[in-house]
C-alpha cells in the first residue's frame, strides 16, 4: 500500500538547493508509548508544493489500533 500526501511550509523563503524532505509514517495509536516509525523516506526537495508517496507494509497496520 502507499501513503500519499502534498507537502508545503508557511514561511516565504526560498530552499537551499541541498534541501532534504523526511516524510514517516508513524503508528501513534498507544498514548502512554512511543510513536513506531512504519514507513519512511527521503525526497530531495526543490519547492512547494510536493506531492509525495511512500509505501508501507498492510501486514504491520493493527486493525485494533485507530
Amino acid at each position: 500500500m502507499h501513503v500519499k500526501t502534498t507537502v508545503t511550509y508557511q514561511e516565504r523563503i526560498a530552499l537551499p538547493p541541498d534541501a532534504v524532505l523526511e516524510v514517516e509514517l508513524l503508528d501513534t495509536s498507544r498514548a502512554d508509548a512511543p510513536s513506531v516509525s512504519l514507513s519512511s523516506q527521503r525526497f530531495k526537495l526543490a519547492g512547494v508544493p510536493r506531492t509525495v508517496e511512500i509505501a508501507y507494509d498492510t501486514d504491520l497496520i493493527d486493525e485494533r489500533h485507530t
